[in-house]
C-alpha cells in the first residue's frame, strides 16, 4: 500500500488557505456581493493550490526517495560491519564480477547494433546506385566516385555469381563453384579481424579482464589491480589508510563504510580509489545482489514510556523553567491573567520535580 505523503498534502492546504484569505479579502473590497468574492476567491486559490501541488510533487517524491535509499544504505552498512571479512569479500567479488559481465555484454549489444547500422548503410548505397542512373553527370565528383565504385562492386558480384549462357556455360559453373571456396577464407578472415563481431569481443573482454579473486588478506585481486575490503562501525582513518597505501600493486581501491576527510585527502594525494557505503550499495543494486536478509540494529524504544522518559531527564528542567516564568510574566500584561498563573506555576513545579529527581544522563 502506498504511503500518503503528509508534508506535501499539508503544504497544499496551507497555500490555498493562504491564498483563499487574501484573494476573498481583496475581492471583497472591490465587489459588494459576498458571493461574487466567494466565487472568485476559491478558483483562485484551487488553481495556486493544484499549480503548489504539481511543483512539489515531483521534489518531494524524489526526496523520499533519496530518503529511502540512505536508510537502505544504512541498513546494508550495518550489515556489511557485522558480517564476517571472508565473506564480504567474497560477495564484493560476485558484485563486481557481475558488473563486468554487464558491461561486456551492453559493449556486445552496441557493437553489434552499430554493425547491423553499418550494413544498413552499404546495401542503402548500392540501392541508390541502382535507382539513380540519370543525371550521373550532374552529381558533385565525389558522388561520382562513389557512384561508379558502387556500380563496379555490383558488376563485379554478379560476374561471379551469374554463369554464362551458352556452349561454356557448365565450365563457367564449375569455375565458379571453384572460385566460390577461395573467396571464403577471407570473408571468414575478414569477420574474424572485424572489431564490430560480438562473439570476437566478447572474447577479448574474458581474456583481457579477468575475474577478481579473494586473497589470503580478505582482499580481491585482478591483474595489477587489487581491491581491500575494510567494512567496520567507524569510519576509515588516515593511519589505517596508510598501510594500504604502503603495499605494492597497481590500481588500488579501498571498499569501507565511510571515510574521515584526512583519509580522503591522503588518497586524493596517492591516487587511490575510495568507495563508500553508498557506491557499494548503487553497485549491489545494479547487479541484483543485494543480500535477501540483513542483519539489522536493535530497534530504538519509540512508545509512549520512551517519550515520556525523556522529557523526565534532569536536563530537561530548563525547558520547563523558560517556559513557567515566560506564562508567569506574560501574566501581568493580560486582561485575564488566571490561565497564565496557573500554566506558570505548573510548569515551575515540574521543574523542579525534574531537576532534583530526574533521571540523570550518565546512567
Amino acid at each position: 500500500m502506498k504511503k500518503i505523503d503528509v508534508p506535501l498534502w499539508s503544504d497544499t492546504l496551507f497555500l490555498f488557505f493562504i491564498t483563499f484569505l487574501l484573494s476573498f479579502c481583496v475581492f471583497r473590497f472591490y465587489l459588494s456581493s459576498l458571493a461574487a468574492a466567494l466565487a472568485v476567491a476559491i478558483p483562485t486559490a484551487l488553481c495556486a493550490a493544484f499549480l503548489t501541488f504539481v511543483r512539489l510533487k515531483s521534489k518531494h517524491g524524489k526526496r523520499r526517495s533519496n530518503q529511502w535509499e540512505k536508510t537502505e544504505t544504512e541498513k546494508l552498512s550495518f550489515h556489511l560491519a557485522m558480517t564476517a571479512p571472508r565473506e564480504n569479500a567474497a560477495w564484493l567479488a560476485e558484485c563486481l564480477n557481475s558488473q563486468k559481465k554487464q558491461q561486456a555484454s551492453s559493449s556486445s549489444a552496441a557493437e553489434t547494433q552499430s554493425g547491423k547500422s553499418r550494413s544498413l548503410a552499404v546495401s542503402s548505397s548500392f540501392q541508390l546506385s541502382e535507382k539513380d542512373p540519370i543525371d550521373a553527370q550532374n552529381r558533385p565528383p565525389a558522388k561520382q566516385k562513389i557512384h561508379a565504385f558502387c556500380s563496379k562492386l555490383k558488376s563485379a558480384f554478379l560476374r561471379t555469381s551469374e554463369p554464362k549462357k551458352g556452349n561454356g556455360g557448365e565450365k563457367n559453373s564449375e569455375n565458379a563453384r571453384i572460385k566460390t571456396p577461395q573467396a571464403d577464407p577471407q570473408a571468414q578472415s575478414k569477420r574474424i579481424n572485424n572489431p564490430h563481431a560480438p562473439a570476437q569481443a566478447a572474447a577479448s573482454v574474458e581474456e583481457g579482464g579477468g575475474q577478481w579473486e579473494v586473497q589470503d588478506d580478505y582482499s580481491l585481486k585482478n591483474g595489477q589491480s587489487q581491491c581491500f575490503v575494510c567494512f567496520r562501525f567507524e569510519k576509515m582513518t588516515a593511519d589505517e589508510l596508510s598501510e594500504t597505501i604502503r603495499k605494492e600493486c597497481g590500481q588500488k581501491t579501498v571498499f569501507a563504510n565511510g571515510f574521515t576527510e584526512e583519509a580522503k585527502q591522503l588518497a586524493a594525494a596517492f591516487g587511490v580509489t575510495l568507495k563508500d557505503a553508498a557506491d557499494v550499495y548503487l553497485l549491489a543494486k545494479k547487479t541484483g545482489l543485494l543480500p535477501e536478509k540483513l542483519i539489522e540494529p536493535p530497534l530504538k524504544p519509540s512508545g509512549l514510556k520512551a517519550k515520556l522518559a525523556l522529557r523526565l531527564r534532569r536536563e530537561a528542567w530548563k525547558g520547563y523553567c523558560f517556559s513557567g516564568c515566560f506564562l508567569l510574566l506574560f501574566s501581568l500584561m493580560t486582561v485575564f491573567p488566571l490561565y497564565y498563573i496557573l500554566s506558570g506555576g505548573i510548569l515551575l513545579m515540574i521543574a523542579v520535580l525534574v531537576r532534583f529527581f530526574g533521571k540523570p544522563k550518565t546512567s
